[in-house]
C-alpha cells in the first residue's frame, strides 16, 4: 500500500486548500477553483528505488519526506494522517481528497462537497474505485464522515522521539511508540503490574522500559549485522543511586529525631564504616555494604515522607536488639523485624486502614526479596567490573550451560517491585555514545511491535527520527531505516513517511520524493516547488544543500559571530583615535575568524585606516615645517 496525494480543505485552519504528493511515481495537482485533478507521470520515476536487496521479501514501496521550517506543518501533515487514515471510530474528521494504492489498484476518496473534474494526462492512471463519503453526523461542531472498508489492511505505526508533553493516542490501526505516548503508557504498565506506586516519576519509568526494551531487541533481532550499522552494547552499567543522614540538612534530622530513629541511623552509618575498613574484605563485599547502606537510607527517606517511619514501634530502633554477626546481617534482622510487625498489624486490622498496612507489607517483602536476590548472584559468571559502588552485567545470551549467569531482565524485574518511589540502581549502558543510544533506541521501538498483529500494509510515520543524532549518524539515517525495517518487519509493503529540516535526509532523496514547506504571510502551510537555487537533492553537496536559503535564511554563521564581524566593521569605519586605542582588540578578533574573505576584507580596512592616519600626521608635520621656515624667514627680514 502507497498513500499517493492528500488535498486538504482545512486542518486546524493551518492547512488550508493544500495539496501534498506523497507519490514518486506520479504528480498530482488539484484546483480548487476549476475542480481539476490533473495526473502526470514522473518520468525520471525508478522503480523498486529503495529496496536493497531485492530477493528480500518485504518491499519499501517508497519514501517520502516533508522538510520545511520550524512551524511550517510538517508534524500537522502527520497529525491529519494519524486522525483520518486510521480506522474508528469517527472516521474522517475533515473534508480532503485521498489518493491511495493498495494491492496494485487505485482508490480515489474525496468528500462529497469537494467538485472533482478528473484530467489525466494519456492515460496514465485509472482509478479501479472512486469513493465519494458525505457527512454521517457531528459531534461537538465536529463533521464526521463515513468510512470505507478499504482500508482495512492497513497498519499506521508513528515514531517521535520529541518530548513536549503533547497528548497522543493508540489504538485500532495506529500503533504509536512516540516519546509522548509511551511516558504515559510505560508508567500506566508499571502501575497495573504493581512495579511502582503512583508517586514514581513518568521519566524514570520509561527510561527503564525503553532499557528493557534495548536489552530486548538485542538479544532477539540477529536477522542482520546491526553491528556494521552502529555498535550494540554487551554490558549495561548498575550504579547504586545513593543517599546519607547528613548533619548539615537540619530540617531532616530534625524530622528523624521527631521519628525517633536519628540516633540509631547514626549507629548503623558508623558500623557501616568500620565494616568497609575491615583489612580482610573483600570487593564483592565493599559493593554489598554500599548496596545495604544505600536500600536502608532511602528505604528510610522514603518512609519518613509517606509517614510511614511513624507505624513501626520504637525499641526496633535499637542498634543493640538487632541480630547479626557483622552490620549486613543486622540491618536484614531490621528489615525482617519491621515486617513481622506489619504482619501483625494487618491480621488485626481489616478495613481501609488494614489495606493500607498490606500494602506496606508487600513492599517490605519486596524490599528483602530484592536485597537477597542480589546477595545471591553477585558472584554469577556475567556480573563484571564489581567496584565499591557499581557493577556491569553482561546482556548478550550464551549458550554455555556451564557458566551461571543471571539475566538483567530479573534484576531490572526484582529493582522496580522493590524501589517504589525511590531507585536503588542506575542503569546505564556501558561504552555507548549518545548517537548510539538514541539509534538503539529507536530500532528497538520499532521492534517492540513485532508481536502486534500488524497488516502487510504498512505506513511509518517518523517525525523528525535524526533529530538527536550527530551529523555522521544523520548522514545514515535513511541508508539504515532501508535496511533494518524491513528485516524487522518481514513480508511487509512499507511506505515510509517522515519530516525533517536536515539537508542529510534531503541529499538521499530524489526531489520527486520531497515535500517542501514554508510558513504563507499569514503563518500558514504552504507547499513550495523545491529548493530556491538547487532543484535537484540527491546526492547533492551537503555543503550546497545547507547554503541553499530554504535551509538557511542567513546564510550560515552564527548569530553571535555575525553580531561581533558587524561589531568590527562598525568600529574599522568609525573614529581613527578609537581605532587606535582598540587597535590590540581588534587585531586578535581578525585573526580568529574562519572565514578567509572576511578575515582578509577586515584586516585590510585595519591597515588602511592605519595608514591613512599616519599619511595624515606627515602630513601634518610637514605643514608645521613649513610654517616654522615661514616664521624663521620673516623673524631674518626684521
Amino acid at each position: 500500500m502507497e498513500l499517493l496525494y492528500l488535498w486538504i480543505d482545512n486542518y486546524r485552519d493551518f492547512i488550508v486548500k493544500q495539496g501534498f504528493n506523497f507519490s514518486s511515481e506520479y504528480r498530482f495537482d488539484y484546483n480548487s477553483e476549476s475542480g481539476e485533478l490533473k495526473i502526470e507521470k514522473n518520468l525520471n520515476y525508478i522503480d523498486n528505488f529503495f529496496n536493497l536487496d531485492k530477493t528480500n521479501s518485504t518491499k519499501i514501496n517508497n519514501i517520502t519526506a516533508i522538510i520545511g521550517e520550524n512551524g511550517a506543518g510538517k508534524s500537522s501533515i502527520l497529525d491529519f494522517i494519524k486522525d483520518n487514515l486510521v480506522k474508528g471510530d469517527n472516521g474522517f474528521l475533515e473534508k480532503a481528497i485521498m489518493v491511495l494504492e493498495i494491492n496494485g489498484k487505485y482508490y480515489l476518496y474525496y468528500n462529497k462537497d469537494i467538485n472533482i473534474n478528473l484530467q489525466v494526462k494519456s492515460d496514465v492512471l485509472n482509478f479501479d474505485e472512486r469513493i465519494q463519503y458525505e457527512t454521517l453526523y457531528k459531534r461537538e461542531n465536529v463533521e464526521c464522515y463515513k468510512w470505507n472498508t478499504t482500508l482495512n489492511p492497513l497498519s499506521i505505526i508513528y515514531f517521535s522521539n520529541i518530548f513536549d508533553g503533547k497528548y497522543e493516542i493508540s489504538g485500532g490501526a495506529l500503533y504509536n511508540i512516540s516519546t509522548n505516548f509511551l511516558i504515559k503508557k510505560d508508567k500506566r504498565l508499571a502501575i497495573e503490574d504493581k512495579l511502582i506506586n503512583y508517586e514514581a516519576t513518568e521519566s524514570e519509568v520509561h527510561r527503564l522500559f525503553d532499557i528493557n526494551r534495548q536489552i530486548r531487541f538485542i538479544n532477539e533481532f540477529s536477522k542482520i549485522n546491526i553491528e556494521k550499522l552502529f555498535k550494540l552494547p554487551k554490558e549495561i552499567t548498575v550504579q547504586l543511586i545513593q543517599s546519607e543522614i547528613s548533619d548539615r540538612d537540619l530540617s531532616l534530622k530534625e524530622k528523624y529525631k521527631k521519628a525517633g530513629c536519628y540516633e540509631f541511623l547514626k549507629d548503623i552509618k558508623n558500623q557501616f564504616s568500620r565494616f568497609r575498613r575491615k583489612l580482610d574484605i573483600t570487593q564483592i563485599d565493599k559493593f554489598r555494604c554500599n548496596f545495604y547502606e544505600t536500600v536502608l537510607n532511602n528505604f528510610f527517606y522514603d518512609s519518613l515522607d509517606k509517614h510511614l517511619i511513624w507505624v513501626f514501634d520504637k525499641e526496633i530502633f535499637d542498634f543493640n536488639n538487632l541480630v547479626g554477626e557483622n552490620i549486613l546481617e543486622k540491618v536484614m534482622c531490621l528489615f525482617e523485624t519491621m515486617l513481622k510487625q506489619q504482619k501483625d498489624k494487618v491480621e488485626t486490622l481489616g478495613n481501609e486502614k488494614g489495606k493500607l498496612e498490606e500494602d506496606r507489607l508487600g513492599w517490605l517483602e519486596q524490599i528483602i526479596e530484592f536485597i537477597k536476590f542480589i546477595d545471591r548472584n553477585l558472584g554469577k559468571d556475567n556480573i563484571k567490573n564489581i567496584t565499591d559502588k557499581s557493577f556491569s552485567i553482561s546482556i548478550i545470551q550464551d549458550n554455555n550451560e556451564k557458566k551461571e549467569k543471571i539475566k538483567f531482565e530479573k534484576i531490572f524485574e526484582y529493582h522496580s517491585k522493590a524501589a517504589k518511589n525511590i531507585d536503588f540502581f542506575n542503569f546505564d549502558w556501558r561504552d555507548l555514545s549518545s548517537g548510539e543510544k538514541a539509534l538503539l533506541n529507536i530500532y528497538s521501538r520499532f521492534y517492540s511491535l513485532v508481536d502486534h498483529n500488524l497488516e502487510d500494509n504498512l505506513i511509518i510515520l517518523i517525525d523528525e527520527g535524526e533529530l538527536y543524532l550527530h551529523p555522521q549518524w544523520q548522514k545514515r539515517f535513511i541508508y539504515d531505516l532501508i535496511e533494518i525495517l524491513p528485516e524487522i518487519y518481514p513480508n511487509k509493503y512499507i511506505h515510509i513517511i517522515l519530516t525533517s529540516h536536515s539537508p542529510f535526509v534531503a541529499s538521499d532523496l530524489p526531489s520527486s520524493n520531497i515535500i517542501f514547506l514554508k510558513k504563507d504571510e499569514k503563518g500558514r502551510c504552504k507547499v513550495v516547488d523545491g529548493l530556491e537555487e538547487n532543484n535537484r537533492t540527491f546526492g547533492a553537496n551537503i555543503h550546497t544543500l545547507f547554503s541553499d536559503s530554504f535551509f538557511m535564511k542567513d546564510g550560515l554563521m552564527g548569530d553571535f559571530a555575525k553580531h561581533k564581524i558587524n561589531e568590527l566593521i562598525k568600529l574599522l569605519l568609525g573614529d581613527t583615535k578609537k581605532i587606535k586605542e582598540k587597535k590590540d582588540y581588534i587585531q586578535s578578533s581578525i585573526n580568529i575568524i574562519g572565514e578567509p574573505v572576511i578575515r582578509t576584507k577586515l584586516l585590510n580596512m585595519l591597515k588602511e585606516k592605519l595608514e591613512v592616519d599616519l599619511i595624515s600626521l606627515d602630513e601634518r608635520i610637514a605643514n608645521l615645517e613649513r610654517e616654522l621656515d615661514e616664521l624663521k624667514r620673516k623673524k631674518a627680514n626684521d
